[in-house]
């Protein structure tokens, strides 16, 4: 999405803001542009949407949080996969791919 490219400070606050939005098309516009953008300050709101009753919501917070990683993602991702239908649970196991490999990757 054009905001995940835009460097300008105050993009953040917007998709924060977005990212509460009532409109689900909304959000994942949101969640994408956060995942691209790298913004570890989404991780609690991205956590929270992965238990979301729309299946695309869940989905698109769980690759935000594997593209942004970190302990907080990966443990939350992590408890959401048992419970997870099997397409949450594919993005999912993806996104822990990610995280892993990457943080293999820095101690290299």
């Amino acid at each position: 999405t054009v905001l995940g490219r835009c460097e300008r400070p105050e993009v953040e606050g917007l998709l924060l803001s977005a990212l509460e939005d009532n409109d689900d098309w909304v959000k994942i516009r949101a969640v994408e542009a956060a995942g691209l953008r790298g913004m570890t300050s989404t991780v609690p709101g991205l956590v929270g949407m992965l238990r979301s009753t729309n299946q695309l919501v869940a989905m698109k917070a769980a690759e935000s949080l594997g593209r942004i990683g970190g302990q907080s993602a990966f443990r939350a991702l992590l408890d959401v996969l048992d419970e997870a239908e099997p397409d949450l649970a594919a993005t999912v196991e993806d996104a822990l791919d990610r995280i892993q490999s990457e943080s293999e990757e820095g101690l290299d």
